[in-house]
């Protein structure tokens, strides 16, 4: 399992963000939705790379979460999101 979740919190265990994990990302945020729908934790700590299909997850968790905290990011995936919008 590439991707774990611990009540509103979901942290992705890989450095390469991938169409393979970002399913599975897209998964696990659906679970927290379901139980928290007004705030959401993203730890990317290990993420090194991040694919757009990845970027596409987390954009749509931003709009369906009342609040998503991106946390721990490395200066190029944060730049990645800045660029699509996702404030953190």
């Amino acid at each position: 399992m590439d991707v774990k979740r611990s009540k509103n919190k979901v942290t992705v265990e890989v450095d390469d963000l991938d169409i393979y994990v970002a399913e599975e990302l897209k998964n696990k945020l659906a679970e927290v939705l379901k139980k928290s729908p007004d705030k959401a934790i993203l730890n990317l700590a290990k993420v090194k790379r991040i694919s757009t299909p990845a970027l596409q997850v987390i954009l749509s968790a931003g709009n369906s979460f009342d609040e998503l905290n991106v946390t721990d990011l490395c200066e190029e995936i944060a730049s990645d999101l800045k660029m699509i919008g996702v404030a953190f």
